[in-house]
């Protein structure tokens, strides 16, 4: 099915079990980052949806949507859009930019760097 159908499909089977809005579904999909999903595909996500191993929000600089997905077992999510924290870990672990605004400094002044230099 396209990501349209398993937008809708998802969002109906995720309000059935308590989850609420179509938004959740929507950010899942995106993150699962494929053209075509399966029963399968829908399957994974909605157990990572109700193991609440899922969250998603914007960007406090830019807006973009960032993604964040723990899932138990990497199989079903070879091709995630996951926030690459290790080659741009940004202020640490509870800075919420994006990748891109964490890898250009966006959003931090010049002077709330660290040094890094030895």
């Amino acid at each position: 099915m396209n990501t349209t159908e398993a937008v809708t499909t998802l969002g109906a089977r995720l309000y059935e079990h308590g989850f609420g809005e179509e938004d959740l579904a929507r950010d899942m999909v995106e993150w699962k980052n494929l053209t075509e999903l399966d029963e399968a595909d829908l399957n994974a996500l909605f157990d990572l949806a109700q193991h609440g191993n899922f969250v998603s929000w914007d960007c406090p600089t830019c807006e973009a949507r960032v993604y964040e997905g723990s899932p138990d077992s990497w199989t079903q999510f070879q091709g995630v859009q996951q926030n690459d924290w290790s080659s741009y870990p940004g202020n640490g672990p509870d800075d919420a930019r994006c990748d891109h605004c964490r890898c250009y400094g966006a959003g931090v002044d010049i002077t709330e760097r660290k040094d890094v230099r030895p």
